[in-house]
């Protein structure tokens, strides 16, 4: 055990909790979200860099090989400046990403308990590589609540904005048919070459598909190899049609002059999504070494309590399959949460849903990437949930799980269990069942906010 500030390795948790206690209720000072009042633990002005033997009172930093638990006490701010491998974070104080460091921060399970994880902020957003890999497999250690490859958020505050996009999805112009290797967009965006793009299929329903994509759903991958403008050069030629067409309205045209709304014209275009971002959170996995066997379908699971935003980063191999409450994104009976939001991310290879709220209220999510997930989606789960505002979403290749709710086994890219939310202009571009399922209840469950 190590606590950040001390020089101290504690033996036991009577040890450990004695130092913490000198520690508790400083805490207080800081501001809980970005939206708050009190002291915004970015411009702490006793904050101490992480790599620095003064921050660890003349020791060197703790590594894997040395701690298995590192706590960060009430009222102490680390700046992380160099890229860790500890099991086990409890933050009770602030970590802070340093804004000028390629980062990458290693653990079986994050805990903030009362404090922040704070990486850039709505007004200077990270731009530098980061990445956070939650490691696990199936017979891993797990802690009460939480389970294990997780970052679980009992009370507190964690922030995650990473490099704004421009656009991150859209629709094709022009049809692109079998062998293209560019595709016309009907936006300029501002992507780049090596990122990771996903085209929806046009000619075949996305049912039987796989989510180690070993199928032959017409749902196709690509990098980047070029962008100008709206043209977007591929790193191979496509295999299947993907299609862009305005059809006719079939009114007769004095309906049209006595109801122009109706006679648009209907768009039939394939989306095409972004999947590449700088902050990238992820569970390890078997499948490219970066995680042990067992670790098939068991990825990572955020789950909070309390204030989270997400803007602009991408989620990979995330969800624990089959498991209820072990959620890719998780808003976990929050109460009214305005400043809650997931904006501009990314979230595929997910092995049990996308965005779960749950007993939460007044949270946005928009411009998001949903692709190749288990079971339902975007997903309000109690029939409380109320004024949360879902804009501009994309979801798709949506697969059965035959093993969590009896819906799944049907599922839906949004299940929306009350209609009592906002839906603007969201895409489900290929479900093996539903896109949109407004599965309301006769009357929903109480409204709780869960206290750890």
């Amino acid at each position: 055990r190590r606590v950040f500030g001390s020089a101290a390795t504690p033996r036991n948790w009577a040890a450990t909790s004695a130092l913490l206690q000198e520690h508790v209720g400083r805490q207080s000072r800081f501001r809980r979200s970005s939206e708050g009042g009190g002291q915004d633990p970015r411009t702490d002005l006793e904050r101490m860099r992480w790599s620095s033997p003064s921050s660890w009172d003349g020791e060197s930093p703790p590594t894997g090989n040395t701690t298995d638990i590192v706590y960060i006490p009430e009222g102490k701010t680390a700046v992380l400046d160099m890229d860790v491998n500890i099991r086990f974070w409890v933050i009770e104080g602030n970590v802070v990403w340093d804004q000028e460091k390629d980062i990458h921060m290693e653990a079986e399970a994050i805990v903030i308990n009362g404090g922040s994880l704070l990486i850039g902020s709505n007004d200077q957003p990270y731009t530098r590589q980061g990445m956070i890999t939650l490691h696990g497999h199936w017979h891993s250690l797990k802690l009460p609540l939480c389970g294990t490859k997780t970052l679980f958020e009992t009370r507190g505050n964690v922030e995650m904005h990473g490099k704004p996009l421009a656009v991150t999805w859209t629709e094709l112009e022009t049809t692109a048919p079998p062998g293209s290797t560019e595709i016309q967009l009907r936006r300029p965006v501002d992507w780049k070459p090596g990122d990771m793009i996903v085209i929806a299929a046009s000619d075949k329903v996305v049912a039987d598909c796989r989510l180690d994509r070993r199928d032959d759903c017409q749902v196709e991958e690509r990098y980047v190899k070029a962008v100008d403008g709206s043209v977007v050069t591929l790193d191979r030629p496509l295999v299947f049609r993907h299609l862009a067409e305005e059809l006719d309205p079939h009114l007769p045209a004095e309906h049209c002059h006595e109801h122009p709304e109706l006679c648009q014209k209907t768009q039939v275009r394939a989306e095409v999504g972004l999947l590449t971002r700088n902050i990238q959170v992820r569970g390890s996995n078997l499948e490219d070494g970066s995680g042990a066997a067992g670790s098939e379908g068991f990825g990572a699971h955020l789950m909070h309590a309390d204030q989270a935003q997400y803007t602009y980063v991408e989620f990979h191999w995330m969800g624990q399959a089959f498991q209820m409450g072990r959620y890719p994104l998780h808003f976990h009976l929050t109460g009214l949460n305005p400043a809650a939001k997931v904006v501009g991310c990314s979230l595929h290879r997910t092995f049990n849903r996308g965005i779960t709220v749950h007993g939460t209220h007044q949270a946005t999510l928009k411009d998001n990437v949903l692709y190749n997930h288990l079971s339902h989606g975007y997903f309000i789960e109690d029939g409380n949930e109320h004024d949360n505002v879902f804009e501009n979403n994309l979801g798709m290749m949506t697969h059965r799980s035959l093993s969590m709710l009896n819906s799944d086994q049907t599922p839906a890219t949004f299940w929306i269990r009350n209609p009592s939310n906002y839906f603007r202009n969201n895409h489900a571009a290929g479900s093996a069942d539903f896109g949109f399922w407004f599965d309301t209840l006769r009357q929903a469950m109480h409204t709780l906010q869960r206290q750890f």
